[in-house]
């Protein structure tokens, strides 16, 4: 599904850029291969989504932990959909 997502994010920018819009950027999530190969590229945030999967399953393997919520550092890669 997140392919998917990037596919139609990567669709907006090409509009966007035929048509000249320079004023709106677009922002993607989870730096996938078609961020980078996109024309324009797009801006993308990037996270550990390893590390994520790790977490997530450790909370819903040990039913007797305490839930809480659980935060990882996030990387903006700034590429041609904002501008850059």
């Amino acid at each position: 599904m997140r392919g998917l997502q990037e596919a139609r994010e990567t669709g907006i920018v090409r509009r966007l850029a035929q048509h000249r819009f320079a004023h709106v950027s677009v922002v993607g999530y989870d730096d996938m291969l078609l961020a980078r190969l996109s024309t324009p590229a797009l801006t993308t945030i990037q996270q550990d989504t390893l590390e994520a999967g790790r977490r997530l399953v450790s909370q819903v393997m040990d039913p007797q932990a305490e839930q809480y919520l659980d935060y990882l550092p996030t990387h903006l890669i700034v590429r041609e959909s904002c501008g850059a």
